[in-house]
Parts: structure tokens; sequence; C-alpha cells
């Protein structure tokens, strides 16, 4: 039932809209290159903080003994 309202109401939202006279500035594509370059750039510090953690739950590296260093 749920999801026939959700439905219904994503449905009526996209007809029930009008096209807009927005005026979009050359700042924007700035921002909009800013926000997938620092979105890049969180992705590679987040693999590489996580790396060894990611490679053994995938597989590529198999369970160093304690021990050794």
């Amino acid at each position: 039932m749920l999801f026939w309202i959700l439905l219904v109401t994503v449905w009526w939202m996209l007809l029930g809209t009008c096209p807009a006279q927005a005026y979009l500035d050359p700042g924007t594509g700035g921002m909009m290159l800013q926000l997938l370059l620092a979105g890049i750039a969180g992705v590679g510090i987040w693999l590489k903080m996580n790396w060894k953690r990611l490679t053994l739950k995938l597989g590529l590296r198999k369970m160093e003994p304690e021990g050794k260093e």
C-alpha cells in the first residue's frame, strides 16, 4: 500500500511541475566541478584508510599472523 501511495505521489509531482525559467550563472558549473572533485578525493581517502579491511573482505588478501610484522 505504501508503495502505491509513494508511486502516485511521485507521478503527481512529476506531472504537476511546470518548466522553470531559471538562470545558471558560470559559478554554478565551478561549484559542481568542485563537488565532483571533493567526492572523488573523499572516496580516495576512504579507500586509503580502509584498504586492508576491504581487500580482506573481498578475499584478495589472506589474514596475516599477529606475531609477524
